[in-house]
């Protein structure tokens, strides 16, 4: 049977003074905190009883074995491949972000009517903010490169973003352009 050492986990909480005191108490392991309850543990360490059942399940889940399961598998190809891909990437990303900022630019920088400021600050507003993170995920992909995986999905939200803006531009400039625009921007960003 595997002892886990109280001073051999992290478990939140618990710093110097109070695993003295629990040694003192003659509790030196994980399985003997976990075995002791929360209302023992709450008497030692004066923590309330919830903090101390919170502990008790976080002492009892780092006992069970953890499974991995790896992400993606490991890939043995070389590092200029990935660049490579990333460089494509990139470029692809330079041009959703010239639909984006054409959709910025066809906002302008005041709305066509008074009733519509709200949306239109709003829109503009979503719209600065997908072109913000599309130049920065542009800038990793340039720094750290993009796994085949990676690629596809990118690819998929890119051409997503593109048909949903350029449908969305092509309409008319109404009531509801600006929503729409506000819409398709927070919700491109969230998915990338």
């Amino acid at each position: 049977m595997t002892v886990h050492l109280l001073t051999e986990q992290s478990l939140p909480g618990l710093d110097a003074a109070r695993l003295r005191a629990l040694a003192d108490a003659g509790m030196l392991t994980v399985e003997q905190l976990v075995n002791a309850g929360p209302e023992r543990l709450s008497g030692l360490l004066g923590f309330d009883t919830k903090t101390c059942r919170a502990l008790v399940r976080l002492a009892a889940g780092s006992l069970e074995p953890t499974m991995v399961i790896p992400f993606a598998t490991p890939s043995d190809e070389p590092g200029s491949v990935s660049a490579t891909r990333g460089l494509d990437a990139a470029r692809r990303i330079e041009r959703s972000l010239g639909i984006v900022r054409q959709a910025l630019a066809s906002t302008g920088h005041k709305p066509a009517k008074k009733g519509w400021r709200k949306n239109h600050r709003r829109a503009r507003k979503q719209l600065s903010r997908l072109a913000d993170a599309l130049a920065t995920l542009q800038q990793g992909l340039l720094q750290d490169g993009l796994t085949h995986s990676a690629e596809d999905h990118l690819r998929t939200e890119l051409d997503a973003l593109e048909r949903r803006l350029l449908a969305t531009l092509d309409l008319q400039h109404d009531h509801d352009f600006y929503r729409r625009l506000r819409k398709v921007a927070r919700r491109a960003r969230k998915r990338l």
